[in-house]
């Protein structure tokens, strides 16, 4: 009696594990930026800042999700270039975080300008806050994305966060290769998005509440904290990209089930195997990632 029991009991727990699992989602939020404000030196002389593989890298990584991991369209939302100002950057992450439940996974990714500006925290060892750079010139910190991932994960939900930008975390000589970095340390024109803004997108967050099982997490950066990272052009038929994300993308193509521990060691290493004419390595951008543990590092780009 008590063995038919305990096996009844397994089977609806098991029952009851498939069914959340089926019933899981994964939500996705995409912003990609090539065409920036117009910017000047110091000497008022107008400087091209403008990008051109950032919403390619964008529209790169959604096929991806929708075409290898099995992501509803109808649960993506990309914001491109003008749209991916302050108002569009709050809109997608309160849409992001609001429709994840516990169980679901979310993946934000962003492809643009990053910088640094100084720290408004004194716990700041380098004295340096990194930022991404909005279309509309707003600047957003890191520490948003270290709160909002701690809030999602304690709420039970699955986080990716993508950003193949400067500071973040060779193929020919036609080949055009951009900075995706802005020195903006002395610059008017850009300004931190509003702290009211970023506080309601927290709040969504927050309320979530905290669940006994949490979710995890994974970080993948385009190139190491201090480091500035490449935007790829004129290549004969390849379109352009960011440096991380042109080869990210193949690799996860022909390879989606590749955990993203290895697929980070494989970008590093092709990238690193890129080579000028004299036989020495064209690019020093060496892509890193931060994992919530090594059973997330050991699972794909999005867990199935």
């Amino acid at each position: 009696m008590f063995l038919k029991t305990l096996l009844r009991a397994t089977t609806v727990l098991g029952l009851a594990a498939s069914f959340a699992l089926a019933n899981a989602d994964t939500y996705a939020v995409f912003y990609g930026i090539n065409d920036y404000p117009e910017s000047r030196d110091d000497n008022g002389k107008v400087v091209d800042v403008d990008l051109k593989g950032a919403v390619n890298d964008c529209n790169s990584i959604k096929v991806l999700l929708t075409e290898k991991y099995g992501v509803r369209p109808e649960n993506v939302k990309t914001y491109f270039d003008k749209d991916a100002n302050e108002k569009g950057f709050i809109e997608g992450l309160k849409w992001l975080i609001a429709s994840a439940k516990a169980g679901d996974q979310v993946f934000f990714m962003y492809s643009g300008h990053g910088g640094q500006i100084p720290s408004q925290d004194p716990n700041e060892e380098d004295g340096k806050d990194e930022v991404i750079v909005l279309a509309d010139n707003k600047l957003v910190t890191d520490n948003l994305f270290a709160e909002l991932g701690k809030m999602l994960t304690d709420a039970g939900v699955s986080a990716t966060f993508y950003f193949d930008s400067c500071f973040s975390g060779g193929m020919s000589r036609d080949a055009e290769t951009r900075n995706k970095s802005l020195d903006i340390f002395r610059s008017k024109a850009h300004s931190r998005i509003a702290a009211a803004q970023t506080n309601a997108v927290k709040a969504i967050a927050k309320s979530k509440g905290a669940k006994a099982e949490k979710g995890d997490f994974a970080w993948l950066f385009a190139g190491q904290e201090d480091q500035p990272t490449k935007d790829i052009s004129g290549l004969d038929g390849i379109e352009a990209h960011g440096l991380f994300t042109l080869f990210m993308s193949a690799v996860l193509s022909d390879h989606p089930d590749m955990t993203l521990e290895k697929a980070i060691e494989t970008v590093v290493e092709v990238i690193a195997g890129v080579k000028d004419k004299e036989g020495k390595s064209r690019f020093s951008q060496k892509p890193r990632a931060e994992f919530s543990s090594m059973e997330r590092a050991g699972k794909r780009l999005i867990p199935g």
